[in-house]
């Protein structure tokens, strides 16, 4: 038979009280007062080590415990990252900020931070995504952050290097302004809080992604569908889960994938482009160097001679960035058979959705690249989200679109002003006040406000006037009631 268990073995490594069975003790952790405390205190992780390093056994964790813990397996579950996986390098497994080095830490560690406080960094890291800088080095970006942009600024100027500022500079002043405690942050905190907030910065940048993948995917119907109830038939797509049958397997898709300056050749031989295109030899290679035909509003009309004509302003992306930024209800247009060309963010809402949550008030390009990223995936027979897709880099996609928009400033001065109408109904955007309006109330009442102003100002002279000529006359009176006298 196997040894009696005495109570002194079934003890609570937190208040030290014993217990005959196994039950007992699992009951007790889930009231253990002094454990909650622990919890709540991030005294745990102490324990934890310190039981390690005397070789005691740790007890197993209960439910309570679990819930306590919010480790990234959770939160990856809850975003659905688990379908929309990551190969990139920085969000594999949470990166480590330390000293000298980049280490790994298991993803059970305990929490630094609050729960409220650690979702509110994860949200911070889907801004980041979405509208700083999509692919770059979470924990560098740290470092650099808290080594260079910190400092400049607490000595009251801002950080910039010599010329452009460079990618770290951007994502860097993005995340101070975001939220400026950040900044006490990164100054005071040791390396286990900058670790734990560099794991709410990923999480954010995974669970981000995968939300706005997970949602383009499954409306892929009505985003390809150019003018509403023409295509659909055409598509005949399996499943808008199952993306099997999407990229080169699917002839309308095809189309959009394919590189701009290989679409007349797509249009002419649809079956045997994609069958070079698929070959295990690759004929055909698709990488990020060439811009996909989604990326240009007119395809058809692409000139070799002005390669910027119409690029960044396909219908296609358009809907992705509207069902991002402000969601699927607006990402379409309203009635069947209208093309997206006539809609005009003047006649949209854009109280809600990403540019409500984030205070957006105007189009950016880094905004407009990271739908460019999502439509592209959206389109792409991929299941799960990685870097590289044979011969596609996404990061490679990304940054060539980055260098594109800085070659000519006019260029995207003009592109940013069309988004802005797209999206905002005016070419400024929202930074010089409200969108611009055709007509209606604000109109009418500025006008009726400037006439009964002017009225008023007329009745207040008119009445100066009169008072002027009244009191003239008693004046006039009285000399002459004097003269009569004398």
């Amino acid at each position: 038979m196997p040894p009696r268990v005495t109570p002194k073995s079934l003890a609570c490594l937190w208040c030290g009280k014993g217990f005959t069975s196994l039950r007992g003790l699992k009951v007790h952790h889930g009231r253990c007062t002094a454990l909650k405390n622990a919890l709540e205190i991030g005294e745990l992780r102490g324990s934890q080590r310190s039981q390690q390093s005397r070789g005691q056994q740790q007890p197993a964790r209960t439910n309570r415990q679990q819930r306590h813990m919010h480790t990234n397996r959770d939160l990856d579950e809850e975003s659905g990252s688990d379908e929309e996986s990551d190969e990139d390098d920085t969000e594999d497994a949470p990166p480590v900020f330390g000293d000298n080095t980049l280490l790994k830490v298991p993803k059970t560690s305990a929490p630094v931070f609050a729960p409220s406080v650690g979702n509110a960094y994860s949200r911070l890291g889907e801004y980041l995504t979405r509208c700083v800088v999509t692919f770059i080095s979470i924990p560098e970006s740290v470092r650099y952050t808290r080594d260079h942009i910190v400092p400049t600024r607490s000595a009251g100027a801002t950080a910039r290097s010599v010329g452009t500022p460079t990618v770290q500079e951007v994502w860097g002043e993005a995340m101070l302004q975001y939220d400026s405690k950040i900044s006490d942050l990164l100054k005071n905190g040791d390396v286990d809080v900058i670790n734990a907030f560099i794991r709410h910065i990923a999480k954010g940048y995974q669970r981000g992604r995968a939300s706005d993948a997970r949602r383009l995917k499954t409306a892929i119907l009505e985003l390809v569908d150019e003018k509403r109830g023409t295509t659909q038939l055409e598509l005949k797509l399996s499943s808008t889960e199952i993306k099997s049958d999407r990229g080169f397997n699917h002839d309308v898709l095809g189309r959009m994938l394919v590189p701009i300056a290989l679409f007349a050749d797509y249009e002419a031989d649809p079956a045997g482009m994609r069958a070079a295109i698929n070959a295990s030899s690759a004929v055909i290679a698709i990488t990020g160097d060439e811009m996909p035909a989604f990326m240009y509003e007119n395809p058809s009309a692409y000139n070799p001679d002005d390669v910027l004509f119409g690029f960044m302003r396909g219908y296609f992306l358009l809907r992705c960035f509207r069902s991002i930024f402000l969601g699927p209800s607006a990402a379409v247009p309203k009635k069947k058979g209208e093309n997206d060309q006539a809609m005009d963010g003047s006649d949209q809402s854009v109280r809600g959705g990403m540019l409500k949550k984030y205070g957006i008030n105007s189009v950016t390009l880094p905004m407009v690249i990271y739908s460019a990223m999502q439509a592209r995936f959206c389109l792409s027979s991929s299941g799960s989200w990685k870097t590289q897709e044979k011969l596609f880099s996404y990061k490679e996609f990304a940054h060539n679109m980055i260098e594109i928009c800085t070659l000519d400033q006019t260029w995207a001065q003009e592109t940013v002003a069309w988004w802005n109408q797209k999206i905002f109904g005016h070419p400024d955007g929202r930074i010089g006040g409200r969108p611009k309006r055709t007509g209606g109330t604000s109109g009418t009442l500025a006008k009726a406000k400037m006439q009964v102003a002017r009225r008023l100002a007329e009745k207040e002279a008119a009445a100066r006037e009169a008072a002027a000529a009244e009191a003239a006359a008693a004046r006039e009176s009285e000399e002459q009631s004097g003269k009569l006298w004398q």
